[in-house]
């Protein structure tokens, strides 16, 4: 096992500090639909998801490291996390009330192709 420090000198700092669209969209996919993030669950995800990548799975660890990085971060980083948080609110806000207003659709569409009706009201096989 390695030790804290190891794990400390091992982390790729700018996939914490840059998140990817991959990580924002990754962190907005493992949370929960009614779970507001704030700036601190958004770094302990990221930072969660980059321990897990040198194949580190310890609860501890990821909750000390993302104390540690908060504490010594910077106002401006912590702002950072903070706007990615509201992105990856945002984006779920705006995911859940497209399908809410998907599944509101309750007049039949109009189609003129096969395409359009398998597309519409899906395809049967015999």
């Amino acid at each position: 096992m390695q030790s804290q420090q190891e794990i400390l000198s091992i982390r790729n700092y700018n996939r914490i500090y840059n998140p990817t669209r991959y990580y924002i969209k990754l962190v907005a996919a493992q949370t929960k639909e009614s779970q507001k993030l704030t700036a601190l669950s958004f770094l302990r995800l990221i930072i969660s998801f980059e321990i897990k990548r040198i194949h580190v799975y310890d609860a501890i660890i990821i909750d000390t490291l993302t104390d540690q990085l908060w504490d010594s971060s910077t106002p401006f980083q912590q702002e950072k996390w903070t706007a990615f948080a509201n992105d990856v609110n945002e984006m779920k806000r705006a995911n859940e009330e497209l399908l809410n207003r998907i599944s509101g659709i309750t007049e039949p569409q109009i189609v003129n192709s096969d395409f359009e009706r398998n597309f519409f009201y899906g395809v049967s096989f015999p």
